[in-house]
């Protein structure tokens, strides 16, 4: 609108009521940036709170995953009650603790890359928490001779494979542990589902405002991701650990032979885009772990 000075006056000294001779004073202090830090003071302590929180989450699940009770393994040799114990959710829990941390640390960062890395970030994991969970289910209520119950215990797992072999011995357990297999690769953010970091797009995505130590927490936490997945897959899919010379080898084994095909897959696939992803996972990978479910309530 027209000023009494003849002139068009800026939006700030309509919306403040300013003079036009303080109308840059205003628009100056509305885009302080110290002000802009001063507001956004309470998601600075989020975003370094969350390097904490996902170090802290894979710590713990790693413990939960070497938690044994011997007392528990020989009352599993006579099964015909229902465990549950639950630890097999509270692993599965803590190990979905790092992406949303990741994702609370992108959306804090005040950087549009950052935000655009924990949005790709949070459709992702939408995306393979689903069948993963599936597959889990597989391992729980695969139907056993004399088995009157499921459980979802990691000893009781262990118990029951030890008894009546491992999951991965019949055709459900094999769909299942593929789907599991590549739903853990999408959790360690290696390519071809890398988008929500993407450093040739966007640069490290929701980490692109950390440096230092805290970066190096982040990657700290990625390493041990690295080693605390495959654990978990041979604990539920592949016989778990016996505790004798041969089975410590054997698990050992196994453990390494994930981990390398954790490495075949992220060196020779190109990176997909994130609808594609979504496709992937909410499509033949719940299929397929829906489809292994279904064989292993019928036995096979």
């Amino acid at each position: 609108r027209g000023g009494g000075w003849g002139r068009r006056q800026p939006a700030v000294a309509r919306v403040e009521g300013t003079p036009d001779c303080h109308a840059h004073e205003a628009h100056e202090r509305v885009h302080d940036p110290r002000l802009v830090l001063q507001r956004l003071a309470p998601l600075e302590h989020l975003h370094a709170l969350r390097v904490q929180v996902e170090l802290a989450a894979v710590l713990r699940a790693l413990g939960v995953e070497a938690t044994r009770d011997p007392d528990a393994i020989a009352g599993m040799l006579v099964v015909t009650q229902i465990l549950d114990l639950g630890d097999l959710f509270v692993v599965l829990y803590l190990l979905s603790i790092p992406s949303l941390a990741v994702i609370l640390g992108g959306a804090s960062s005040g950087n549009p890359l950052g935000a655009i890395g924990a949005s790709r970030d949070m459709k992702l994991v939408l995306g393979f928490e689903l069948p993963f969970v599936i597959a889990l289910l597989v391992a729980v209520f695969q139907a056993r001779p004399d088995v009157q119950g499921a459980t979802t215990s990691l000893t009781g797992l262990q118990a029951l494979q030890h008894e009546f072999g491992s999951v991965m011995a019949r055709p459900s357990g094999i769909l299942a542990f593929l789907v599991a297999l590549l739903c853990s690769h999408a959790k360690l953010g290696f390519v071809p589902f890398d988008v929500a970091e993407a450093e040739t797009e966007i640069g490290e995505g929701a980490l692109i405002e950390y440096s230092g130590a805290a970066l190096g927490f982040f990657k700290l936490t990625n390493a041990l991701l690295l080693s605390v997945l495959p654990v978990f897959l041979v604990l539920v899919f592949w016989g778990g650990l016996t505790p004798t010379t041969p089975g410590v080898i054997a698990f050992v084994a196994k453990v390494l032979l994930i981990v390398v095909l954790f490495v075949l897959i992220k060196n020779t696939n190109p990176r997909v885009r994130i609808d594609q992803a979504l496709k992937f996972f909410w499509g033949p990978a719940t299929v397929v772990a829906l489809l292994a479910l279904i064989l292993a309530q019928l036995g096979y």
